[in-house]
């Protein structure tokens, strides 16, 4: 199952005339028309926190990104804007970055590069900017970035130019660049008073670690141990009635197709199995896996548990058949002689007489 998400922000850039013989424009006056203003839907205050471990972002709980730009000179050189500049949105639907106030240069060409990681970043303490975004000419990498099962988008907006005093919105495009997972779970059972309940539900062996260089995924490294895969729900039974399923909720991985010879990914999972609510086994399940796991999909994963091949149970049967008899008498009984030869009659007295 595929789905992609596109998140729209718009980002309102004033132009006005300004010069620069730095790397990065200095503050302008906070009066001025051409301070840089964010518009998107609003969200509560609670939202601002950063989102729980594979929940995906939205539009809406968007409150946090990163921001990166430059644009080129008259004479060619390239003059760095936002160099990972912390973006906030308010309870007002205002946003403001770190840094002061940035302003367009009439005519010239801007490059723009913002990237989320769950409303969060892995923020080195010295420059206060993320420690694995990489931002050049060639625009926005990552390196040794670390995949904490929060979802990470990126957007781009390239080649914008703005005349003067043209108030047109930078339209950022958030990209979901990350593989989302969902586990979905059914079984077959002998009968309605037999139940499985699920438990323990993880997921080891893929790869944790890898650079980004603004298209796919490379230099893939070091396996993760066990991430747990919550049950998304009160009840943990697998339903048996078809399409119905158990949802685990959804954990983000850095996509990678593994190859077809190893089977480092391993899913496993604890089963209780019950007869009339009584425990009569517990198990736990392992299975290898050599997934191609897809940027920016979704995936969709059903596990079909059969009863008898996941617990190793043997059904108790019986069949029936009653005995033919001596003589092959098919109702079983064996037809001989009676022997009345050896009965005495003895005459009795009729009762009332």
């Amino acid at each position: 199952m595929k789905k992609f998400s596109t998140m729209l922000l718009s980002v309102g850039i004033m132009a006005i005339a300004a010069g620069c013989s730095s790397d990065v424009i200095e503050e302008g006056p906070a009066e001025h028309t051409g301070a840089i203003a964010f518009g998107t839907t609003n969200v509560s205050k609670d939202s601002r926190a950063q989102l729980a471990d594979g929940e995906s972002m939205t539009t809406s709980n968007l409150t946090e990104f990163y921001v990166y730009g430059n644009y080129t000179s008259n004479n060619g050189q390239v003059i760095n804007v936002f160099t990972g500049e912390k973006t906030l949105k308010d309870n007002n639907d205002k946003w403001s970055y770190d840094g002061g106030l940035r302003y367009w240069v009439p005519g010239l060409t801007y490059n723009f590069y913002a990237f989320s990681c769950g409303n969060t970043a892995d923020i080195d303490g010295e420059t206060g900017r993320p420690t694995y975004a990489v931002f050049s000419n060639n625009g926005l990498e990552f390196k040794g970035y670390e995949c904490h099962n929060h979802d990470l988008v990126l957007a781009e907006a390239e080649g914008e130019t703005r005349a003067k005093d043209e108030t047109t919105p930078v339209h950022l495009k958030f990209k979901h660049i990350l593989t989302r997972l969902k586990f979905s779970f059914n079984c077959i059972t002998p009968g309605d008073e037999y139940t499985i309940e699920l438990s323990a539900v993880k997921l080891r062996g893929q790869y944790k670690t890898a650079d980004f260089d603004g298209e796919k995924w490379t230099n893939h490294s070091e396996k993760s141990d066990n991430v747990v895969l919550g049950i998304d729900g009160e009840s943990n039974v697998i339903p048996s009635e078809e399409n119905k399923y158990l949802a685990c909720k959804p954990v983000f991985v850095i996509p990678n197709k593994y190859a077809d010879n190893t089977k480092d990914v391993i899913l496993s999972f604890t089963m209780t199995i019950k007869y009339r609510n009584e425990v009569i086994l517990g198990r736990a399940v392992e299975a290898t896996w050599t997934p191609n796991w897809l940027q920016g999909h979704s995936m969709n994963n059903v596990v079909k548990i059969n009863f008898q091949d996941a617990t190793g149970l043997k059904p108790i049967e019986f069949t029936a058949e009653v005995v033919k008899g001596d003589n092959n008498e098919e109702d079983g009984w064996t037809e001989s002689e009676g022997g009345l030869t050896d009965i005495t009659f003895t005459p009795q007295a009729t009762p009332g007489n």
